[in-house]
């Protein structure tokens, strides 16, 4: 489900925004980050 969001272009477009790109880091970066802690989140509740 999150990397059916995360590829969605309108998404990813709002992401590179450079108004609203609080993190300072590119949206690539910052989804790969995302993407694997919740990876590690299902190892652990499992």
């Amino acid at each position: 489900m999150l990397n059916q969001i995360f590829n969605n272009k309108r998404f990813t477009s709002n992401l590179d925004n450079i108004k609203v790109n609080w993190l300072d880091i590119s949206s690539k970066d910052a989804i790969n980050c995302i993407l694997e802690y919740m990876k590690e989140f299902e190892k652990v509740t499992i």
